[in-house]
Order: C-alpha cells, then sequence, then structure tokens
C-alpha cells in the first residue's frame, strides 16, 4: 500500500465514522475502529515499504506514514463544530492508546516478518494480525471471568455494550506498555536478523524478553487480567449450597441475608429444571458473585451495571450486583440453557433466542408481561411488523445493533408464545441450531403468525404496561447515541460530592453538583441530590428551579416538589403533588403507592385546618398497622383480616381503599415469610393472589402465585402449582 492509498484509506473510514454516531468523535468507540484501521494501514504501508528499501529503516518508516493519522485525529475533531464532544481530554488519551500504539505495533511487526523475506510479506502481516485478535480475545474471555479484553490490533473492549458507564482501568496503560516493549522487541530481532547481533539490538532484545516474560506472569497484579482467585479473594465472603458457590463481601451481606439467597438460588434452579424438563444435565456448582457496588464490580470485571453470565468458561457462573440482584433469575435461565447450546460457547447463534428464551423463562416480576409490552406500544395494524422486526433480528448482527430493550421484550413474547404452544422442550432441540421450525414442525411464519395472532386475542392488557414499554422502547441503542457512555467529569464530580456529603462538607458538595450538572444536565442523580440538599438547607425555592418544568417530572421530581411546598407551608399543592407522584408509579408499586397516598391524605388534613399535623394520622395508621403484621403474632391472617375491615370502613376513595387493601396483603405475606412459616406464608399467598385477580393487578397476581410455589417447595422440595387454579402465564 502506497502513501496516497493508506490516505485515501483513512478519508473513506473518516466519512464512514462520521455515519455511525458513537464513532463520529473522539473517544473510546472511535478508539477500538482506528486502533484496527491504523495497525493495518500502518502495517501493510510498512510492509511495502520495507520491501522496497535496501536498508530498511524504522524510524523512517514511522516518519513516513504516522503523520497520516492526522488524517482521522481532525477527522474525529471537526464533527465538534455541529455537535458537542464526549470527554475531548479522554479522546485524546484513548487516541494515543489505541491508534498509536496499534500503528507503532503494526510497523514493528512488519519490520521483523520482513526481516527473513518479503515474499508475501502482507499476507503474513495479515495472518498474525488476526491471530493477535483472535488469540487475544479468546484468552482474556474464554479463560477467564472478566468482561474487558486487550489487544496489540484494537486496542481493547472495556465494557459490555449495555454499560453506560465506561470504566477506566489501570490494566489499560499497563497492557499498552507490554505493546510498546512488543516494539523494542520485534525490532531488535528484525535489526538482528537482517544485520547480526550487535550490541544495540542484544542490548534492547534481553532486557525487553525478561520486562515482557514479568508482565505476563503478573498480569493479574499489573490487572492486564482478572482471575478467579482475585474476585474471591475481593469478595472475601463464601456461603456454599447443594448447588450454588455464592461469593460476597461480608460487609455489604450478613449471613442470615445470605443465606435467603442461597435459598432462592435454589429454588429458581429447580423451577427451572421443572419448567425445562431438564435431567441430570442440569448445571452445578454455580458460582454467583455479589458485589457490593458498581465501582468494585467494574474495577473487577469490567462490568459496570450490566448482569451477566458467562455461559462460555467452563465453570457455569453469573455476577451480579447487590442492588440488581433482581435479574438473577434471567442470568440463572441463561445458566440453566447452557447443556442445549452449542459446543465451547454453550448458547445459540442466534441472540434473539438467547435472550428471548431467558426472558420467557424468567421468574414472574411486577414488570408487565412481554405480550402486554408489546401490545401496549404496537397499533393494531402494525403488529405484523413485529414479526418482521423478530425474522430482521435473528441473527447476532440485526439484535445487537438494534434497542436492546425493545429487542428483549419482543423476542421474549415471541418465544413465550412459541413455548406455550409447544413446550420448553421443543425451544431446547432447536437452541443450538436456531431452527425452530425444524424443532416445532411449523415454519418460522406460522409460529410468528401463531404469536401475532395470539396478540391480537389477548382480552386485556395491563394497565402498566404503556408506561413500562413506553420507556423501555425509547432507550437508543448504542449505535443511536452521539454519546454512548455517561460523562466521566460528571460522574466523578457526583462522586466528590458524595465523598463530601459524608464528611458534612455541603459546601463542596454542592460545588460538585452544580459542577456535574453543567457538564451534563440530565444526569438525573446529581440534580435529585442536589434538591435533597436544597431542602436539608431549607431553601424549597432553589428546589424548584432544580426540578424543572412539571411536565417532564417522574415520581422522584414529584415527592421533591412535594417535600419543598411542606416547607412553605403550602399543604394543598403539597397533596396534589404526592397525588401526582402516586398516578406516575406503576399500579404494581402498591407499597410506595399507599404511602404516597397516607401523605396525601395528610397533607389535605393540614390544608383544611392551615397548620401542620406534628404526627400525620394516616402515616401513622400505616406504620401501626405494619408494625403489628410484622409481629410474632399467633394469627397473622385474623390481624390482616381486622386492619383490612378497618380500611374498608374508612373514608376512602375507593382506588384507595384498594391500594390499601393489596399492600396489607403483601405485608402479610412478608410478614410470613420473614417468619419462616411456610404453610402459612402458602396460605396468606394465595388469599392475597386472588386478591390482586379481583383487583385486576395481573403482576401481582403472578408474583404472588410465584411465592405461593417457593413456600410449597419450602415444605415439600418439589415445583408444582401451588394455588387453586394457578395460570400458566
Amino acid at each position: 500500500m502506497t502513501r496516497p492509498w493508506l490516505a485515501a484509506l483513512y478519508v473513506v473510514v473518516v466519512a464512514l465514522c462520521w455515519t455511525v454516531p458513537p464513532l463520529a468523535t473522539l473517544h473510546y468507540p472511535a478508539g477500538v475502529v482506528w486502533a484496527a484501521t491504523a495497525f493495518f494501514g500502518s502495517g501493510w504501508f510498512a510492509c511495502r515499504l520495507f520491501s522496497e528499501q535496501r536498508t530498511p529503516d524504522l524510524l523512517q518508516t514511522l516518519k513516513a506514514h504516522l503523520p497520516l493519522l492526522l488524517i482521522p485525529l481532525v477527522g474525529l475533531l471537526v464533527p465538534g463544530l455541529w455537535r458537542t464532544h464526549c470527554d475531548l481530554v479522554a479522546g485524546f488519551g484513548y487516541f494515543l492508546l489505541f491508534p498509536l500504539s496499534s500503528a507503532l505495533f503494526a510497523t514493528a511487526l512488519a519490520y521483523w516478518i520482513t526481516s527473513r523475506t518479503d515474499r508475501y510479506a502482507g499476507w503474513r502481516f495479515t495472518g498474525v494480525g488476526l491471530l493477535v485478535i483472535v488469540g487475544g480475545t479468546l484468552y482474556d474471555l474464554g479463560l477467564h471471568p472478566q468482561f474487558y479484553t486487550y489487544s496489540h490490533v484494537f486496542g481493547g473492549v472495556l465494557a459490555p455494550i449495555y454499560d453506560r458507564f465506561l470504566p477506566f482501568h489501570p490494566g489499560l496503560i499497563a497492557f499498552r506498555g507490554v505493546t510498546l516493549l512488543w516494539v523494542a522487541l520485534l525490532w531488535a530481532r528484525g535489526h538482528a536478523v537482517r544485520y547480526g547481533w550487535s550490541l544495540p539490538s542484544a542490548g534492547v532484545a534481553g532486557p525487553v524478553a525478561l520486562a515482557l516474560a514479568a508482565a505476563y506472569l503478573f498480569s493479574g497484579e499489573l490487572r492486564i487480567n482478572t482471575t478467579t482467585q482475585t474476585l474471591q479473594q475481593s469478595l472475601q465472603g463464601h456461603h456454599p449450597t447443594a448447588h450454588f458457590d455464592v461469593y460476597y463481601d461480608p460487609v455489604d451481606l450478613d449471613s442470615t441475608e445470605v443465606a435467603t439467597i442461597g435459598e432462592e438460588l435454589e429454588f429458581e434452579r429447580d423451577r427451572l429444571i421443572h419448567d425445562l424438563g431438564a435431567g441430570p444435565e442440569a448445571p452445578a456448582g454455580i458460582r454467583v458473585y455479589l458485589y457490593p457496588d458498581a465501582d468494585t464490580r467494574a474495577r473487577l470485571t469490567g462490568a459496570h451495571t450490566t448482569s451477566v453470565a458467562p455461559v462460555w468458561l467452563a465453570q457455569p457462573q453469573m455476577h451480579l450486583l447487590t442492588a440488581r440482584y433482581a435479574s438473577m433469575p434471567h442470568e440463572l435461565a441463561h445458566i440453566m440453557t447452557r447443556p442445549y447450546g452449542l459446543p465451547i460457547v454453550n448458547a445459540s447463534w442466534s441472540v434473539g433466542l438467547v435472550e428471548g428464551w431467558a426472558v420467557a423463562l424468567e421468574a414472574p416480576t411486577r414488570r408487565p408481561h412481554p405480550h402486554d409490552q408489546v401490545l401496549a406500544v404496537t397499533p393494531f395494524d402494525a403488529l405484523p411488523d413485529r414479526a418482521t422486526q423478530v425474522k430482521r433480528q435473528w441473527s447476532p448482527v440485526g439484535f445487537w445493533t438494534a434497542r436492546g430493550g425493545a429487542s428483549y421484550t419482543v423476542f421474549g413474547s415471541f418465544i413465550q408464545s412459541v413455548a406455550d404452544q409447544h413446550g420448553h422442550p421443543a425451544i431446547a432441540d432447536a437452541y443450538a441450531s436456531g431452527r425452530l421450525a425444524d424443532a416445532t414442525g411449523c415454519p418460522f411464519e406460522a409460529l410468528t403468525d401463531s404469536w401475532i395472532h395470539d396478540l391480537r386475542t389477548q382480552p386485556h392488557v395491563n394497565v402498566d404496561a404503556r408506561p413500562v414499554a413506553q420507556r423501555r422502547f425509547r432507550i437508543p441503542s448504542f449505535f443511536e447515541l452521539d454519546c454512548p457512555y455517561e460523562p466521566v467529569p460528571a460522574q466523578a464530580r457526583y462522586d466528590e460530592a458524595q465523598d463530601a456529603l459524608a464528611t458534612g462538607d455541603t459546601t463542596a458538595a454542592l460545588g460538585a453538583l452544580h459542577a456535574a450538572l453543567d457538564r451534563a444536565p440530565g444526569f438525573a442523580r446529581s440534580r435529585h441530590q442536589l434538591a435533597r440538599l436544597y431542602l436539608d438547607q431549607q431553601r424549597p425555592d432553589s428546589v424548584y428551579q432544580v426540578l424543572g418544568d412539571a411536565d417532564a417530572r417522574g415520581p422522584t421530581e414529584w415527592m421533591l416538589a412535594a417535600t419543598a411546598h411542606m416547607q412553605l407551608d403550602r399543604w394543598a399543592e403539597a397533596a396534589r403533588a404526592y397525588r401526582a407522584a402516586e398516578t406516575a408509579l406503576p399500579r404494581a408499586s402498591v407499597e410506595a403507592r399507599t404511602r404516597l397516598t397516607a401523605r396525601a391524605l395528610d397533607a389535605d388534613a393540614a390544608a383544611a385546618v392551615e397548620a401542620p399535623a406534628p404526627d400525620s394520622t394516616w402515616q401513622q395508621r400505616l406504620r401501626t398497622t405494619e408494625q403489628a403484621l410484622h409481629t410474632d403474632s399467633l394469627n397473622l391472617r385474623a390481624e390482616r383480616d381486622a386492619a383490612i375491615a378497618t380500611i374498608q370502613t374508612s373514608d376512602l376513595p375507593r382506588g384507595w381503599r384498594d391500594t390499601w387493601t393489596l399492600h396489607l396483603h403483601l405485608t402479610a405475606v412478608a410478614s410470613a415469610r420473614d417468619r419462616g412459616d411456610w404453610p402459612l406464608a402458602q396460605r396468606v399467598a394465595c388469599e392475597a393472589r386472588a386478591a390482586a385477580k379481583r383487583q385486576n393487578a395481573p403482576a401481582l397476581k403472578h408474583t404472588l402465585a410465584y411465592t405461593a410455589r417457593r413456600a410449597h417447595w419450602h415444605q415439600t422440595g418439589t415445583i408444582g402449582a401451588a394455588c387453586p387454579s394457578e395460570p400458566g402465564r
């Protein structure tokens, strides 16, 4: 490749990058693309130049092509004329660590390859580059419990695609130091082959080889790789069960909490074995890593918040944040489907089938069912478009380039329809190949047509589904975002504010929060924390300014606004704000809605007499009832019924009475479960489920049936329907 052709290549890649938002500006995603481009472009150019030179000179070759890297650098800076750069300081850093380092490595590699013969130099260079890409990635991700990989060719992948915060790893600096050591060693070896060993080449080769050996030997200590031993030593806590090994931070979780988690894991495993019809092939010895916070997890594994079950590793395992433990059933579903996947990767080639089956196998939650979510955001006449979406996104490229929330939900709904008609064993038969038609005996078009028919004939749609689905379906994909990662300065300022508040320095906290919002006005955590700080300082007018337009407020903003109104004795406005917060919450958030109802009633009472109520009647009544239900009473059901009777005879609108009644049912279920009285827990859960069904709360109905199944499992050790006429869904 000649210099003009290399320049043309860079210009073409710049133009292509401008068409993909996250690749159009100077930051990490563009760094990955340009590292690979610079590696192959510089390598091909260097191979040609070294072959033509009688006395090849590495330094002269670098001077000939490294200035061409100004083309991508300028090309990535130019879009700043019409859009905001994500983080220029970090962008320049990634450019140095990725494209520049890869170009240096490529040139040294070409120098060594052409030292013996220049025959097929370009092809041999390309083969070595591909070997480095594949071998390095397989070594990092296939043999280590980590979700990042570094590469001498493309720089590295630092986090899962769904993470919105990009952790910076010191290991990246160490790895790029290793790249420079390879540059020195390749030059020394190429020089020795051409001219014989000399003092300069021997003086470089010996120490550099020793340094490389030490770097690979201590790759764990350098944070280039994460080992299983590192994870287990960092988390320290260990709780074994029959089929799981739970590793956790003893400061974050106590032994009682971990024991409960162990029981939940065993129940979920048995439930999935029952639903899948699995036998002895069901995975055991599953490692569960529970991380106390996102920063610890990012430092150890590279994943900040995304829950991951790396099914390709030899040892079944999943990695979860304690705060996001609710994703456990989804990740465990991935693990339990390992035996049906392709060899080595233990999954299907179709990412849509992988994620859709996991969604279909999940334990029921208070989130609306995927069928309801699809129906809530899809007009009836547009439902066939969803079938087209499934066909288009069946392949890995189609799935990953689409919006994640929409893809997970749509494929979960489709696979659930297939499972309802043909059973999970049929999906298991098709899992490795992705050929549902062969396993079910129905053409793929017939399966999608049947799914659309199921959606069209569904009699009711959960009223909570629309806001949930709208929010999930609107989340843009990685490839739609100009800046797919939360700005590091904003996160850093928010962390500074938290540290300052921990030491009581509110002035520093205010400054850090304002700096965070100046950098990223949409950074909700900073906005909420700043509003709370103003409330503590009795500055309600400042709270209104922070919260912004009322039309864009969610439940948290409305609750903060209500508190600000109360500080100004605006009781009627506070009551309206509490009602707005209650309305904005999903119907399944019964506990939170009940508390907001109590606050709204107390604000109404205060407005009637134009004075604050020192100890709210309704909030006090709610606390007293909850405390009574959580005592070691011998007759929990009687106490629950008495509390419900009191609410039903109170002067409340029917909707509020129903919400309060459901809350009392749920409190009784939680009380029986916490006591470990599983026969009682099963009875009150079934009764609560019947109440949820009467009040048209489908999400609660399914989660309560799930609770009853778990109570039944605790008593009998078997999985089955634990309530009369329990539905399949």
